[in-house]
């Protein structure tokens, strides 16, 4: 038998949007972009803190929340070159934190639109427990990503180029590159 990846996936919390937001510290009123899960480099959530990049001073935030898997030096020096790209990002935020089952749910229904921005993956569980929340998602068309989210509602499949104009979009405003119109 083959099983949708998400078919047993469960909620992990019913704390309502205000209530996640007020636990994370996220103010009442702001655009919020999540990338989660671990931090490594076929992840690529530098490319989302990239195209994120503008959106800061625009009501927005976004945050990266998870942390190293395995203490391998390519993953530590990602991890470091990520936390830099941060910083100089006004609006970004670095959660370098292992999280719980409930904090990651909790992390989910205080987002607004859920950024995968993968180089490389077969499926993603974060896909499934976004949906499962209904967020907006916003994924790379990678791997066997392109296969799991085609013709889900409320994802979005652009390639690395089309990053920023997809979260500028979803901020409701043309961004930058010659695609960012509607």
């Amino acid at each position: 038998t083959v099983t949708a990846h998400g078919a047993h996936f469960i909620r992990r919390t019913a704390m309502t949007r205000e209530a996640a937001r007020r636990s994370l510290g996220i103010p009442d009123g702001e655009l919020v972009f999540l990338a989660i899960g671990f931090i490594q480099p076929h992840k690529a959530f530098d490319l989302a803190v990239r195209a994120f990049d503008g959106l800061g001073g625009q009501g927005c935030s976004l945050h990266v929340v998870g942390s190293v898997r395995v203490d391998e030096p390519q993953h530590l020096a990602y991890l470091a070159e990520l936390q830099a790209l941060i910083e100089a990002t006004p609006g970004a935020h670095l959660n370098n934190q292992y999280v719980s089952d409930e904090q990651f749910d909790r992390w989910l229904v205080a987002s607004d639109v859920v950024v995968l921005p993968y180089r490389s993956i077969w499926s993603s569980g974060v896909l499934e427990r976004a949906l499962l929340y209904d967020r907006q998602v916003i994924a790379t068309a990678v791997g066997g990503l392109s296969h799991q989210a085609a013709a889900r509602p409320g994802v979005t499949l652009v390639d690395d180029a089309g990053l920023a104009a997809a979260m500028w979009r979803a901020r409701g405003q043309a961004g930058p590159g010659p695609d960012a119109a509607w």
